[in-house]
């Protein structure tokens, strides 16, 4: 507990909060027309009567015809780069140094230009010195777009030139004062961000190097998994614990394709035939027909009235390339790519042969394809000036895998592989579809075409305006998680179900303007990324008809969520049996109801709706619909007027030639039982620990043993509890969590904390005493204002007003 004292009357304090603003440039294509820069956003006569101060200019030397650059492989000297790029060398930032003088920074390394004291013949970019007179310069305006720099810093007030001929140095002249020295200059105008998304194909939520919740140690794969990119671009960007895909690949990319769920689409499953009804449970002899319910069928191919990204970007500018599986039928071409591989499925991505071996695979799942050709689109975008989106839709690591047989002994000997594979090391006589390594090895050559992409971005000069998205397209379960890790599966079920093993998803972003190591607690679904996409790049995504999604570009700034993303509810369908039964489901902040279409049918005496509390039950053990009807009654009255408001398909119930007999003698019937409805508590399953509250993931996810509740495992003088009810590190006393404050402000004073909003177990209270002495403390009754953070924890103002000369509040914490 923290006992504080009031300030004396009313005591304000200014609580500044510093926006940064960056800057994010992008190139922009010139074309040199005689000697003067032609601009689309600049007319020809305009004048310019002073240095463009904190404008970021590209300069452009008249004589050579040629952008001067800083190149950071000489030395950082500058040179006189080639006509037809300007990358982000040719970027410098005019700073004002005071008394009519400048300062000119190259953003290619962040450094000043100044003349080198070493040889007054060149100019460098100082790695160390901003203040040196060398960097400060005059700046005349010519008009004309056209300029003169002169150098302040020696007593020749020398100009600066450069002789002809592309690429030399320039340097400076102190006895010459000719047209040489004059250049062209244009402001570099704001371009929309480049967008690159980077799917991956059958990824756990738990498959990544990354852990997408903090408090669970089995929310990211063993630490034999390599993934240093992927670490790169989480602690450079946000790690989204509550990403949401579809329950199977083809629906997945309709609706990052679309921004609209699955049951407005009509693409829930990939299937061959459109009819309302599968005929496969309409046509007797065929598999379903005896089955309790009526399945549907759906949509084949992106309906015509859709918009998808490309045609949703194309009016703000952007060039569009689809590489990789697409899965949808129809011709990326005509959704608006303008680079594409045509309606790929599965097969492409799948390389082995069993006379070849993974010996004989030149480019195992097209990986190398898919990243060389999306790193060439991407320059030729630069070059071009144009924004651009790339979705590198890899078939990794979908199911067969595929790796050099390099990557495979990178980790056939490790031990816990090896404990897996039953003790073998040679790997012609290990199973390459079950062997570990094999997929180890294939993430591992995964993560390092990510990384290509990412210095391909540094390279290109757009890390500042480029956004990078890693995300997966379903839920999966890689079947030796456990035996790897020694931990239990966090989430249930797989792939095809919409429960969380089904549904959840990696995702890590970095780009501009987000925050550096932050995490996102809201859910997301991929139906959201349309319209962020949208929103990114300057348009109004409230203009595209139909959209299920929102714009995430707020919170990814690093702002809270407002209450449209806080309250809204996401939604799944899949009215289909394949591998599962037809069921739907509603995710609305912490809780979530499932339903199966079966259960009236077969479990008439069951109430079929089922409820979760997915902050405390993230693994779907406790149907609580009993112990809170109202609830799930007011979810399912939500998810049933979402899907007929979409018109989605919904299955028929009961099938009038339903047959029990034969539905319970069908292939897969097992499976579907154990992973269909249930009352009450479920049983875990073999690779699941079973029902474990978050809280108790939380004290069990820091590698020791920190005890219990009120121990105080770093002796920081704060017991565990409070720790974990504050977001604090219990095994580091240098972290004790956000500790209250008092906070005087027009008026009026208030007590804050911060409060976990993701654990209905835990009360806070705040108390208060006139007397440190007293062991009275009385709860302060004042209604709390609650603001919502965009991560586990809300902020809570308790107003208490003056109070009298002296008094004191502390929280306290308790759990059911």
């Amino acid at each position: 507990m923290y006992p504080l004292p009031l300030p004396h009357g009313l005591r304000f304090n200014v609580d500044i909060k510093m926006l940064r603003f960056v800057s994010k440039l992008s190139f922009f294509g010139v074309k040199r027309l005689n000697r003067l820069m032609a601009l689309s956003s600049l007319g020809a006569s305009t004048l310019f009567a002073a240095a463009p101060i904190g404008q970021t200019i590209s300069l452009y030397h008249d004589v050579n015809a040629s952008f001067v650059s800083a190149n950071p492989n000489e030395s950082f000297q500058l040179t006189a780069q080639g006509t037809n790029f300007v990358g982000g060398a040719e970027k410098f930032l005019i700073e004002d140094n005071g008394n009519n003088t400048i300062r000119i920074k190259a953003l290619v390394n962040g450094n000043y230009v100044r003349v080198n004291t070493s040889n007054a013949d060149k100019l460098i970019a100082d790695m160390t010195d901003s203040t040196d007179p060398l960097t400060h310069f005059t700046w005349s305006d010519l008009s004309e777009g056209r300029v003169e720099l002169s150098n302040i810093g020696d007593a020749d007030d020398s100009l600066i030139v450069s002789p002809s001929g592309n690429r030399e140095i320039l340097r400076s002249n102190a006895f010459d004062p000719s047209s040489n020295s004059e250049f062209s200059w244009s402001v570099i105008p704001d371009l929309p961000p480049n967008i690159v998304m980077i799917y991956i194909d059958d990824w756990a939520w738990c498959g990544s190097s990354v852990a997408m919740d903090d408090r669970m140690v089995n929310s990211r794969f063993p630490s034999i998994i390599e993934m240093p990119n992927l670490d790169a671009i989480a602690a450079n960007g946000m790690v989204f614990r509550n990403a949401y895909g579809s329950p199977q690949c083809t629906p997945a990319r309709a609706a990052i394709q679309t921004g609209q769920s699955n049951a407005r689409n009509g693409l829930t499953v990939f299937m061959g035939n459109s009819d309302y009804y599968d005929r496969d449970s309409t046509i007797e002899g065929r598999k379903y027909y005896h089955f309790p319910v009526v399945a549907n069928g759906a949509d084949q191919t992106l309906r015509a009235e859709a918009v998808t990204i490309p045609e949703a970007l194309a009016p703000l500018g952007y060039v569009s390339a689809h590489l990789g599986k697409w899965h949808l039928r129809g011709d990326p071409g005509d959704e608006g790519y303008a680079l594409h591989d045509g309606a790929t499925t599965n097969n492409e991505g799948n390389n082995y042969t069993n006379s070849g071996g993974l010996q004989a695979i030149e480019d195992p799942k097209l990986m190398t394809y898919i990243t060389d050709t999306g790193m060439a689109f991407m320059e030729e975008q630069v070059v071009a000036g144009k924004p651009f989106y790339l979705q590198l839709s890899h078939y990794a690591v979908h199911g067969g895998s595929e790796c050099t047989p390099e990557s495979r002994a990178r980790y056939q000997l490790v031990p816990e592989v090896v404990a897996f594979n039953g003790g073998k090391t040679n790997p012609n006589s290990i199973n390459r579809k079950s062997d570990p390594a094999v997929w180890l090895g294939m993430v591992y050559e995964l993560d390092q075409k990510i990384g290509q992409i990412r210095d391909k971005i540094e390279e290109l000069g757009i890390a500042d305006n480029t956004y990078l998205i890693v995300s997966g397209d379903n839920g999966y379960r890689h079947s030796f998680f456990d035996e790897l890790s020694g931990s239990a599966q966090p989430l249930h079920s797989r792939k095809w179900w919409a429960w969380q093993g089904g549904i959840r998803i990696p995702q890590v972003i970095e780009g501009p303007d987000i925050p550096a190591n932050s995490f996102s607690t809201t859910n997301v679904a991929n139906y959201d990324f349309l319209p962020t996409f949208v929103d990114w790049a300057g348009g109004n995504p409230a203009t595209i008809p139909n959209l299920d999604g929102l714009s995430l570009a707020g919170i990814m700034r690093g702002e809270s969520p407002g209450s449209d993303l806080r309250d809204r509810a996401l939604y799944f369908h899949y009215p289909h049996y394949r591998n599962t039964m037809p069921h739907s489901a509603i995710v609305k902040g912490g809780y979530k109801v499932i339903y199966f279409y079966e259960t009236p049918v077969r479990f008439p005496n069951w109430d079929p709706i089922m409820l979760f509390d997915l902050n405390q039950d993230g693994g779907e053990f406790n149907n609580i619909y009993d112990e809170n009807t109202d609830l799930g009654d007011s979810l399912y009255s939500d998810l049933s007027s979402y899907l007929t408001s979409v018109e989605a398909r919904i299955p028929q119930v009961p099938n009038p030639n339903y047959d029990a007999s034969i539905y319970e003698a069908a292939d897969g019937f097992a499976s579907r039982l154990g992973q269909g409805p249930f009352v009450g508590t479920r049983g875990a399953s073999g690779d699941e620990s079973g029902p474990t509250t978050f809280a108790e993931y939380w004290m069990n996810s820091w590698g020791v043993d920190i005890g219990g509740d009120e121990e105080d495992y770093d002796g920081d003088g704060k017991p565990n509890l409070l720790e974990y009810a504050t977001g604090g590190d219990p095994t580091n006393p240098a972290d004790r969590g956000i500790p209250p404050s008092l906070e005087a402000s027009g008026g009026s004073v208030a007590y804050k904390f911060f409060r976990r909003n993701d654990d209905s177990t835990l009360t806070y209270s705040a108390e208060s005493s006139t007397s440190l002495d007293s062991e009275e403390w009385t709860p302060v009754s004042t209604e709390p204002e609650v603001t919502s953070g965009v991560s586990d924890l809300d902020e809570v103002a308790i107003p208490v007003g003056a109070g009298s000369d002296r008094g004191f509040f502390r929280l306290k914490v308790t759990k059911e």
